[in-house]
């Protein structure tokens, strides 16, 4: 039998101690339940957790007796009509009293017992309750923080990793707000706008990115962003500390977050794309300046001339500073010299043109590049990279050369000249790509400078018949002339096998006479009033001629004449001395 006595003997003191050294919720449930199912008489007790107005049993723990079904509309009784002065709310069903204690910002309390509480021990129990209450309020506000440190602690590692991937990724990333300042730069960013992230937000857009010059600019460029999904363009950013400009291609996105906009900028390098076509393009107009170099040296009549116009096309898109030529002699007294013929210059460079020292000038002063252009092969280099007592080098950087290409230009086997190409701006490299369209160019110098070797040997071969002074004649193959020379005009008539022929005759017939099998004729023929000739004709089966070649033996007729007639006379005087 409960009564007031035993409860402050210390059955509530028991109950208070029992969840006071306790921050578990569920395992304050479970001691409280036992520990009233035991100390307070009941055979049934109960903890309902009340979420957005809905009661969850949390634990129910049936007694010695068996559990009652009443519970539940006691439930929803006490729920529709409220709990008696907001502390309990008690109902008798079925020889059974029903209580419900509200616990503190928790939810309920559910009690069954045979007999009545009085309402002193109500009273008092009310504050067992309220502790009850609070410690779990407790337990579950410190459950609920947990949850909350756990979340947050998994947030910042999330929100830490995802700091990590945007610092590490290649691509810059800046966020500013529409008003143009900075609120964000990751790593890759900072480092090529030259400003510390922490001091990101005392910069402005406008600062960096010449494509905006003013605050003005920046306001209209908003203006058309908030019209698109995202913007993408090639621009400039320009590198606060070092001054130094590079080329990025950005995409530009507008959001809205809480009313607020921010600007955010996903920036990429775009130099290696930029050098990678400006090279493409640079080779493309240097291959087209080797083309017209080429077609001027075709159609030149002059080589040199060709030359040096050529060098004035190809200085221009090559990009150097002088391009020029020199050409190669050998003295017979002082061996070797070389000078230089023609000259480009692009204005930035001292014109060397007229310069003495580079009038046949010992080539064994190149000593530097001497064995790579006798081996065919061009020489590159940084003037600085030449040996420091080289006579070369001191000559070269008097003349503010910075790097220099030479390749060597071969008649035959001869070596019989170069070209350069000098850089006095900058250290320029040379890459094998230019150095190799440069080769193209000296090959078509050394395939004029055969070219016009040629042509001189078949002019040289064209007036030999023409300065001959034999008589030389070429028909077609019906006779007819087509080429003869002074002294074959002057032939009218000729006399051959005793009878005479008008000269277009007479080379009618012999040229029926040829014939693949009897291609060649030797003839003696005589021409009024005292001309003889061995005549040679021969069949030129590849262009369907007959070439006639007349060889004056008159001298030698008449040395047999005078030989025979000696001869008749010693042989008359022997006879008469006999």
């Amino acid at each position: 039998m409960l009564n007031r006595e035993n409860i402050t003997a210390g059955i509530f003191l028991e109950l208070l101690l029992a969840v006071s050294s306790e921050t578990d919720e569920d395992k304050i449930i479970e001691k409280t339940l036992r520990l009233y199912l035991r100390k307070l008489d009941c055979f049934a007790v109960a903890v309902f957790h009340k979420e957005t107005d809905i009661y969850t049993q949390k634990a129910f723990l049936p007694g010695r007796f068996k559990e009652i079904a009443d519970t539940e509309s006691v439930l929803k009784n006490c729920i529709n009509f409220g709990l008696i002065n907001d502390d309990f709310y008690c109902e008798e069903v079925n020889n059974a009293h029903h209580y419900f204690f509200k616990l503190d910002n928790y939810g309920l309390l559910y009690l069954a017992r045979r007999n009545e509480f009085s309402a002193v021990i109500v009273k008092e129990f009310l504050s067992v309750v309220d502790n009850l209450g609070k410690s779990l309020s407790f337990a579950k506000n410190i459950r609920l923080r947990e949850l909350a440190e756990e979340q947050t602690a998994a947030l910042v590692n999330d929100l830490n990793l995802f700091k990590n991937f945007l610092h590490i990724t290649q691509d810059a990333i800046q966020i500013s707000l529409s008003s143009g300042r900075m609120f964000y730069l990751n790593d890759a960013a900072a480092k090529r706008l030259g400003i510390a992230p922490e001091d990101a937000q005392n910069h402005f857009v406008w600062e960096f990115e010449p494509y905006f010059k003013t605050a003005e600019q920046w306001e209209s460029h908003i203006q058309q962003l908030r019209g698109v999904d995202k913007f993408s363009i090639e621009t400039i950013n320009y590198n606060l500390k070092t001054k130094e400009k590079t080329p990025v291609e950005i995409t530009v996105n507008v959001k809205n977050v809480d009313g607020k906009e921010y600007i955010i900028v996903v920036s990429r390098d775009i130099s290696e794309r930029k050098k990678a076509e400006a090279e493409v393009l640079h080779r493309e107009k240097m291959l087209l300046a080797i083309s017209n170099a080429t077609n001027i040296l075709l159609i030149g009549n002059d080589i040199l001339e060709a030359i040096s116009e050529s060098l004035d096309v190809l200085g221009t898109a090559v990009g150097a500073d002088r391009s020029y030529l020199f050409t190669n002699r050998l003295d017979p007294e002082l061996g070797n010299l070389t000078s230089q013929r023609f000259e480009w210059n692009s204005g930035v460079a001292e014109p060397q043109i007229d310069n003495p020292e580079l009038q046949d000038v010992p080539i064994d002063i190149f000593e530097d590049f001497l064995p790579s252009l006798e081996q065919k092969k061009p020489f590159v280099s940084l003037i600085k990279d030449l040996n420091d007592t080289s006579e070369l080098r001191q000559i070269l950087a008097s003349q503010g050369i910075l790097s220099i290409v030479i390749i060597p230009i071969f008649k035959k086997d001869f070596f019989w000249g170069f070209v350069g190409f000098d850089a006095c701006t900058y250290e320029r490299l040379w890459t094998e790509a230019e150095v190799s369209i440069l080769k193209t160019y000296v090959n078509a110098i050394q395939n004029a400078l055969d070219r016009e070797e040629k042509t001189e040997l078949i002019k040289s071969m064209a007036l030999f018949p023409i300065l001959n002074p034999n008589p030389v004649i070429r028909t077609d193959l019906s006779g007819n002339i087509i080429l003869e020379n002074a002294p074959a005009e002057n032939i009218r008539e000729i006399e051959w096998e005793g009878k005479s022929y008008e000269k277009t005759v007479f080379l009618q017939k012999i040229s029926s006479e040829l014939t693949k099998e009897n291609n060649k004729l030797h003839l003696e023929i005589f021409q009024q009033p005292v001309s003889y000739y061995s005549l040679y004709c021969m069949l030129l089966e590849d262009n369907n001629q007959v070439n006639f070649y007349f060889n004056n033996i008159t001298k030698l007729k008449e040395n047999e004449k005078q030989l025979k007639e000696a001869k008749f006379r010693a042989e008359a005087s022997d006879k008469a001395k006999e």
